[in-house]
């Protein structure tokens, strides 16, 4: 008979040296002046009774009713937009954390400013004001907006950080103390329903992920069998930083961030 403290300590040998070996292992810290602000564009449609098509970042489209209830957003979470005035709007939306955005729009029509208070699931939060310059006819917040300016609160980037470690034989588990759930994958190129079993994941969600080498990770993101985003993860040769770039599929907008290893 195998003595089962034998094949133990073999594997967490094993467990402990992919550790000391794979570069992406590791806590790391985003880096403000490193990363570049993105380019967004958005836009809002009046459809009529008081129901308004709202177009983000990602190019998913959510129609809203402006009565400050919280609904189901098909994307997941509870979403919920209100009109104060001519010139100014408010949205709320729960999923893994919670976020309230105040909507300011010029008394000359032509500037937007999105005001951003994200709370996560540890209380930190992000404070985030998004200045957009209108792209197109429209009056108030209706209308198509592109991105001009962003700034962050400087309490906003403590709790961007993330810890990366071995996960089974060829993958890795990411976490952060403002996230309950870890994401695990598997990098072997397979297709996988909802690992970590997140009740607030969106139906018909699946994950292929792979090494495309070393110091490099792939990580594609399907709905119902079409491509959402991809998420390219990737670490300089010295260990010393670590990249990601997400690409929403819908929009083409690219989110570049950079971390530090800590």
């Amino acid at each position: 008979m195998l003595n089962k403290f034998l094949i133990c300590s073999a594997l967490a040998a094993g467990c402990q040296l992919a550790a000391a070996t794979d570069p992406f292992v590791g806590h790391w810290v985003w880096n403000a002046q490193k990363s570049p602000t993105p380019t967004i564009t958005y836009s809002v449609k009046d459809l009529g009774e008081n129901h308004f098509a709202v177009t983000g970042s990602s190019g998913d489209t959510v129609n809203i009713q402006a009565d400050g209830v919280l609904r189901p957003s098909p994307f997941g979470g509870n979403v919920s937009l209100k009109k104060i005035d001519d010139h100014k709007w408010e949205m709320v939306r729960k999923d893994h954390g919670f976020l309230q955005r105040t909507y300011t729009i010029s008394a000359d029509d032509k500037t937007l400013q999105i005001h951003d208070i994200s709370t996560r699931q540890d209380k930190s939060r992000d404070v985030q004001t998004t200045t957009y310059m209108r792209t197109a006819p429209g009056k108030g917040l209706l209308g198509e907006w592109k991105s001009v300016s962003s700034t962050d609160d400087e309490t906003s980037q403590t709790g961007r950080q993330m810890s990366i470690g071995p996960f089974g034989e060829n993958g890795l588990v990411f976490s952060s103390p403002a996230q309950k759930r870890p994401f695990h994958i598997k990098l072997d190129g397979k297709t996988y329903e909802d690992i970590d079993q997140d009740p607030e994941a969106v139906k018909g969600t699946t994950t292929t992920a792979k090494r495309i080498n070393s110091h490099a990770i792939e990580v594609l993101t399907l709905v119902n069998g079409k491509l959402d985003n991809t998420m390219e993860y990737s670490v300089s040769d010295d260990g010393k930083t670590l990249t990601t770039v997400y690409k929403a599929a819908k929009s083409g907008i690219v989110f570049k961030s950079v971390l530090d290893r800590k």
